[in-house]
Parts: structure tokens; C-alpha cells; sequence
């Protein structure tokens, strides 16, 4: 099962990927699930290993070796503010670059259909936004993606649908849907230094979500509510509506 799950910040979008990671583990004797979550500014480095990991039943399985070539001192740490300084700092054009590269590498067929850990290929991913926060924060936030630019992250978006469905057409787009209070109260609640969404600006980026997951061309979409209900109901939904996407992989693993 390979998943993409969107939405504003504060959605849920975190604590849903390892919530339908267990879900996986279990209902289809999963040995692992990779889960990426490393795709809105400045957490944007896939070599942090709480943002690029391998979710396991009862823990994330450690990847030995993974971040050894950035030195000894950068194992086990996730991203410090040191760092986010250092992310802060890029300019437009160099932030447009880095964040292309990094969606287009992970659109590779070796990082979809050939992830292999431990000599056995996994065959469930997490995508925790992929290229659809570009859509929504580059124009507003990042300083790039204008609309009739190089850089116009909305024909973009499209274009990297369609790269994504050539390689990998089984992916689920999950749009987390939450109320605009419910944000507010967990950006009070849990700040984040330096984040987005602004305050005033959650009603927009609640909208350009939705839009985004109107104008995908994927073609298996859903959407599930995070706020006014648990977690484990919000996984329930989940679990109801991508029945139908299930391939037919996923049904004779299950059994």
C-alpha cells in the first residue's frame, strides 16, 4: 500500500502516518513501512531520521549506516534550531533547486518500486505531503512558484501527477481534513518555532489543500476527518474508504 497523505499543518498528518503504519503492519503482516514526513520548510531533509524512517511492528527499525557519511555527531539527532538556521538561510532559487531534486528523487522507480531493507523490498509507503505542500506554501512562503514562472509549483504539481502515475499508479491520496479552530488550538498547544502556516493565514491554506486534492489527477483520492474525533476513529475512516484501492497485493497478503 503506498500512501500520500495531505494537508494543512496540524492536520494530523504526522500522528496519521504512524497511526495507518500500525494499521498496515498488522492487517497485511507487514515487516516494515517507510514513512517520509520531510517535505515542508525548513524540515525538508530526508537524512533525519525522525523524518525518514522505517515504522516496524512495535517501534521504528534503525537504519545502521544510513547518515554515517554526514559524521558522528549526526546519528541520532533530529533537526536542531542550528540546523533550521542553516535551512532558513537558503535563497529562493537555491530552496527551488534543492526541493525539485528532492520530489523528483523520491519519484525514482529505486526509491517507489525497489525500496529494499534488509535484502526484502518494502511494498508499503507513507508520503507524509510529497509534492503537494510546493503547491501550497513555495508561493506563499518560500519565496518561489509563482504562477507563470520557471518555477510555478501548481503546473508543476501536475506534472509531477502524472510523473507518479507512470511509476507508480497504486497511490492513495489522503486529504486530512480538520477545522480551521482545531489548527489553531494545536499550533497553540504544540508551537513550532519558525513554521508555517501564519495564524491568518490557516483558512487559506485549509482551501489550497482542498484545491489541491480537487485538481490531482490520481486517480484513488479520499478524504478523512481529524478533528472533533480520535485518532483511532479518523484510522476507521481510513480503513473504510480505501477498500477499494486495495490491490490485489494487498488483498492476498491479508489473506
Amino acid at each position: 500500500m503506498r500512501l500520500i497523505l495531505i494537508g494543512c499543518e496540524y492536520s494530523g498528518g504526522t500522528t496519521m502516518a504512524l497511526a495507518i503504519g500500525d494499521w498496515i503492519l498488522k492487517e497485511f503482516s507487514a515487516s516494515g513501512v517507510r514513512i517520509h514526513d520531510h517535505w515542508v520548510y525548513p524540515d525538508i531533509s530526508d537524512q533525519d531520521p525522525t523524518k525518514c524512517f522505517i515504522l516496524g511492528p512495535g517501534a521504528v527499525i534503525p537504519e545502521e549506516g544510513r547518515y554515517a557519511h554526514l559524521g558522528s555527531d549526526y546519528g541520532s539527532e533530529k533537526l536542531t534550531e542550528e540546523r533550521a538556521a542553516d535551512v532558513r538561510a537558503l535563497k529562493p532559487w537555491i530552496l527551488e533547486q534543492a526541493q525539485r531534486i528532492m520530489v523528483w528523487r523520491h519519484m525514482h522507480p529505486s526509491n517507489i518500486t525497489r525500496d529494499v531493507f534488509k535484502g526484502e523490498v518494502l511494498r508499503d509507503s507513507i508520503e507524509v505531503g510529497l509534492h503537494y505542500p510546493e503547491a501550497v506554501y513555495a508561493p506563499m512562503y518560500y519565496g518561489y512558484g509563482e504562477s507563470g514562472s520557471f518555477s510555478d509549483r501548481r503546473q508543476r504539481v501536475r506534472e509531477w501527477d502524472r510523473a507518479l502515475l507512470e511509476v507508480a499508479p497504486e497511490y492513495v491520496l489522503v486529504l486530512l481534513r480538520s477545522s480551521s479552530q482545531a489548527i489553531r488550538e494545536r499550533m497553540l498547544s504544540n508551537p513550532r518555532p519558525g513554521h508555517i502556516p501564519r495564524e491568518n493565514d490557516v483558512e487559506k491554506v485549509i482551501g489550497l489543500f482542498e484545491e489541491q486534492y480537487d485538481e490531482s489527477e490520481l486517480n484513488q483520492k479520499l478524504v478523512i476527518q481529524t478533528s472533533g474525533v480520535s485518532v483511532e476513529e479518523s484510522v476507521a475512516e481510513f480503513v473504510r474508504k480505501v477498500e477499494p484501492f486495495l490491490t490485489d497485493e494487498d488483498r492476498r497478503r491479508r489473506g
